[in-house]
Formats: structure tokens, C-alpha cells, sequence
């Protein structure tokens, strides 16, 4: 070998040594020093940025709320600018233990405000009148109540805490819900009869008591009445983060985030179709979705499970064994095929039915086919309904509807009848003044052209108008779009406005004890979904100047 080789050798076996000692190891992160069974954890960006934030909050509310920050920073040791999480662990199968992890520029210091000795692994302490443990994790130490053996407790995986961290980014609070804390929910959910008798008096005695969240036989009950969906929860999502923001001027930034549990169906984002709005009416919401993705499947079945447990509004107490898996079957049918979706919801003026209020505009693929599937949905509700337990008649009647050239179906309700109330006049005033039509409950599926038709329950002067603006308008395909996903806008003023106009005409004009309340502004909160990426995605800003009307509604009650 020639010195020259031998010399380049030499260099490069050196650089293999010292490239290592030269690299700058990242920061650990909070995350990644959370207890390995971690079901549920807090996470606190700064003490002291909470204090700050917390306190024209509390004051906007009228609230008392004691300062976190300044309380936690007075034990020697606490680094008040650091984070801070408060979380609960699974120690063994069944026992929950609390945790605290504590920013801490000096452990020793820190130990010795608990009388403990940092020169030990696990230090025993006295804090609050409180025997803990502690033992230190990178910048934090972790304390928790007296248990042994702490080493137990392990630690969260790097690969999973990296993810939340990359998720939670620098958000004041966020609350991360583990793998582990879904399948407990689950393990809650599931841990009581699950036959309809018992569930339907389940729900009935929960309804007749006062709330009480330091039960956890509570809310173990509570979350039985919600079994299927915590079970679709747990199988689709590894985890879930919720991050919360919120600045000087009180501007809040909400934004939830569901992580697969396996990849995600690719789908190609649709563009967007044209957004359908009414001129002259107060809109109280717009929407524009993406339709087409394996998360809108699941959240259609997560909102249909919703609906199986809470069918009493309906009247429904229990749905006999099959009968609801067939009509989930049939909805899950008509929704795929649909592309995308337009639509709003408006306030009706000046004494209309305060029900009659919205509308979608569905891209379909298959026009015939969206029909007959949604016929079908509608024999397999009326069928449901036939064989369930229930105190209510919700059949829907099907006639061919005639709206000047174009022809669709109309699927009404009578809600006196459907109550079981036909006799009284009072009921059919009420229902009249809230939905029209005599108290009948409607819904229009009217077609537009080949790929889009409309969906609503609008009168029909305001429905043929509608249908005559979307003809006369851009097609979807003339619509560009960028990342195109879900956006709903929604008016909160209008919306509160809405909520008076509902309450007067099911109660009359002039309610004893009450007022209508106004929502004092004139912004609009807009909520983003991103479906089509492997992460739902669910995130929004709300203006100050309606976190204020927010709390100034609050304040007044």
C-alpha cells in the first residue's frame, strides 16, 4: 500500500472516531421520559407562560383560578420556565397511579425541599403533606405516590414519544392519550353487560343523577354507554393528541390530531367543489368536505355509533341484535359514493319554521346508484325502527317529488303522529312553528345533473332557488383547489341568535324567567380538517373578541 493510501487510511479511521464527539446530541424531550405505561398525560409548555395565560381568562369568565406556576415554582429547585406534565400510569393490570413531571434546574435542591437525598436513585419525600417518590429523568424529575419497585415504571417509547413531540410542537397545553389509555377505555367500556335491557336501564339511571367526575365507577358507566365507538376509537387510532394555544389578546388555537394505528388508505384530495350559499338569509354555518377518504368512513360509523346510543331522542330504547348493523351497512354504502360535499345552515327571519335551515350539494360518482343506495338506507331505518324496543314511531314516508323540470324523492316524518301525540293541538303548533309543513320533518334529494344532487330541507321556494343558483354555477371541476380537505365556517353570533329563535317557538313568544342572550361579535371561527393525510387532523383559531362575547354570555347567566 502506497503512503498515500496508508495516509488516507489513517485519516479516515480517525474521522470514525471523532465525527461521534463532535455531534451535538438533540435535546431530550418531555415525552420521552413519561412512565412506559402512560394512559393519559398534561403537558404544560411553561409555568410561567400558564400563569399569564390562565389569568385575563379567568377574569374574562369570572372565574377564580389559582396560579400553577407561581405555586409550583416555590419549591427550591423548580424550573418555572421548563415543562411540567401531569399524567396517570397503569403501575400493574387494574392499579392507576397519578405522576408529576417537574422541570428541575437543580435536583439536589429539589430534594432537599422534600427532606429527601438526591444521592440515591429513588428519593423518598414529603411534599404537601404528601409521601412520594421521586427519582430524576434528564431535566425532570419524575414523582409519584409511594410504590415499589419505582424502576417499574420504565420508560415511554422513543419512537412514540418523538411522534407526539413532533405533533404537540410548542403548544401551551397538550394532552396526549396513549395506546394504552385507549385500550383501557376499551377494557372500561366493555367491563359491564352489554345486552340491550341492561344498557337501555343503564342509560336511564345514569340521566336521573347528578354529574360526577371523581367516580370512576362513573364514568366506567358512562363509557359503557359509548362501547362501539371507543372500540372503532381503539382499533383505528395508536394514540391522540389535543394541543391548546392562547395568546395575550385571548385568541384560543385548538387543533386534535388522531394517529393510525396502521397506514392509511391513499387517496388523491378531490378539488374543491363551489361552495352554495342563499342570498338575504343569516347563515349560521358553510362547509366544504372532501369526502372520499378512509377517515370520513370512519367518522360516518363513529357518528352512527353515536347515534345507537343515544337513540332515545328518537325513542327508540334498544335496536334488536342485526337490525342496526344493517342500516350502518346501507348508510356506509350510500357515503361512498360520494366525492364531496357544499352546504350551510341558516337562520330562518321573520317568523319561518326555525328547522327548516339546510342544505348540502353532494358530488356523487354514480348518481343512480347514490339513490338507490340512499332508498335503501331509508327501507332499512324504516325496518330498524319496525322491530325496536321504542316509545316513538320514526317511519319515513317516500313520494316523488315534482320541483318544476326536475324529479327526486321526498322522505317526510310526521312528528305528532311519530310521537304519538296526534291528538294533541298543542304538539302540532309547536312542531308546525318549529319544522312547517303541518309539523312534518323533511328531507329533499333532488338531482341536479349527472354527478351532483341536493340534499335538504328548505322550504321549497328557497330550494328551487338554490337548485336554479347551482345549475346556473360553476361545476366542481371549475373549481381549483390546494391540499383541499374539510373547512367549516361558522357565525357565532348568528348561531346564538338561532338558539333564541328555536326556544321561542318551542316555548312561545313570551317565556316566563328567560332572556334572550346575544353573542356580542363579528367574527367568524373557522374549522379545518385534514382527511386525506395518514394523521387526522382537526384544528381552528377563535378570535378574541369571541372568546370575550364567549365570557361575557358566561358572566351574565
Amino acid at each position: 500500500m502506497s503512503m498515500q493510501c496508508r495516509y488516507l487510511t489513517h485519516m479516515f479511521v480517525v474521522a470514525l472516531v471523532l465525527v461521534p464527539t463532535c455531534v451535538v446530541a438533540a435535546p431530550d424531550t418531555l415525552f420521552e421520559h413519561l412512565p412506559e405505561a402512560t394512559l393519559v398525560v398534561a403537558r404544560v409548555a411553561r409555568l410561567d407562560r400558564l400563569d399569564r395565560a390562565i389569568e385575563p381568562l379567568a377574569t374574562n369568565f369570572g372565574v377564580a383560578v389559582p396560579q400553577f406556576g407561581e405555586l409550583v415554582s416555590q419549591v427550591d429547585g423548580i424550573d418555572a420556565t421548563g415543562e411540567v406534565a401531569v399524567g396517570i400510569t397503569e403501575f400493574e393490570p387494574g392499579v392507576y397511579v397519578p405522576f408529576v413531571l417537574l422541570p428541575v434546574r437543580d435536583y439536589k435542591s429539589f430534594a432537599r425541599a422534600g427532606d429527601g437525598d438526591s444521592g440515591i436513585d429513588v428519593t423518598p419525600l414529603t411534599l404537601a403533606d404528601s409521601e412520594l417518590l421521586a427519582s430524576r429523568r434528564g431535566r425532570w424529575a419524575l414523582v409519584t405516590n409511594v410504590i415499589e419497585p419505582f424502576s417499574a415504571l420504565g420508560q415511554l417509547d422513543k419512537e412514540v414519544a418523538g411522534r407526539v413531540a413532533n405533533t404537540a410542537e410548542d403548544s401551551l397545553l397538550t394532552v396526549l392519550v396513549t395506546d394504552r389509555g385507549l385500550s383501557a377505555l376499551q377494557q372500561a367500556a366493555q367491563s359491564l353487560d352489554q345486552s340491550p335491557r341492561q344498557l337501555a336501564n343503564r342509560r336511564r339511571i345514569l340521566a336521573s343523577q347528578p354529574f360526577n367526575w371523581r367516580s370512576l365507577d362513573y364514568w366506567r358507566q358512562r363509557a359503557s354507554l359509548q362501547s362501539d365507538m371507543v372500540d372503532r376509537l381503539h382499533k383505528q387510532c395508536s394514540s391522540v393528541v389535543l394541543a391548546i394555544d392562547l395568546d395575550d389578546e385571548l385568541r384560543a388555537q385548538l387543533a386534535a390530531t388522531f394517529i393510525p394505528r396502521s397506514e392509511q388508505r391513499q387517496v388523491e384530495a378531490p378539488r374543491a367543489p363551489a361552495p352554495i350559499a342563499l342570498a338575504d338569509e343569516r347563515t349560521v354555518a358553510t362547509a366544504t368536505c372532501a369526502w372520499d377518504s378512509p377517515w370520513v368512513e370512519w367518522l360516518v360509523q363513529m357518528h352512527l355509533s353515536s347515534f345507537s346510543a343515544g337513540s332515545d331522542d328518537v325513542g327508540v330504547v334498544y335496536f334488536r341484535d342485526g337490525e342496526f348493523d344493517r342500516f350502518r351497512k346501507s348508510v356506509a354504502e350510500a357515503s361512498s359514493q360520494v366525492v364531496s360535499v357544499s352546504g350551510f345552515m341558516i337562520a330562518p327571519a321573520n317568523n319561518k319554521p326555525t328547522m327548516s335551515d339546510s342544505a348540502l350539494l353532494l358530488t356523487v360518482s354514480d348518481l343512480s346508484e347514490f339513490i338507490a343506495a340512499f332508498d335503501a338506507a331509508v327501507k332499512d331505518w324504516n325496518r330498524m325502527i319496525e322491530t325496536a324496543r321504542r316509545s316513538g314511531d320514526f317511519f319515513l314516508q317516500t313520494k316523488q317529488l315534482e320541483a318544476g323540470k326536475r324529479t327526486g324523492n321526498r322522505y317526510t316524518v310526521d312528528l305528532p303522529t311519530a310521537f304519538r301525540d296526534n291528538n294533541v293541538p298543542e304538539v302540532r303548533q309547536v312542531l308546525d312553528a318549529m319544522f312547517g309543513r303541518n309539523g312534518a320533518w323533511t328531507v329533499d334529494v333532488l338531482p341536479i345533473d349527472d354527478s351532483r344532487v341536493l340534499v335538504s330541507n328548505l322550504p321549497d321556494a328557497l330550494r328551487d332557488k338554490l337548485a336554479d343558483d347551482i345549475e346556473r354555477a360553476q361545476s366542481p371541476s371549475d373549481v381549483e383547489a390546494a391540499n383541499f380537505g374539510w373547512r367549516i365556517v361558522i357565525d357565532p353570533a348568528v348561531l346564538q341568535d338561532w338558539l333564541n329563535d328555536v326556544r321561542r317557538h318551542t316555548y312561545g313568544k313570551d317565556v316566563v324567567g328567560w332572556k334572550p342572550k346575544s353573542l356580542h361579535s363579528t367574527s367568524k371561527v373557522e374549522i379545518r380538517v385534514t382527511t386525506h393525510n395518514p394523521q387526522l387532523r382537526i384544528e381552528t383559531e377563535i378570535p378574541g373578541d369571541v372568546m370575550q362575547a364567549i365570557g361575557s354570555l358566561h358572566r351574565n347567566q
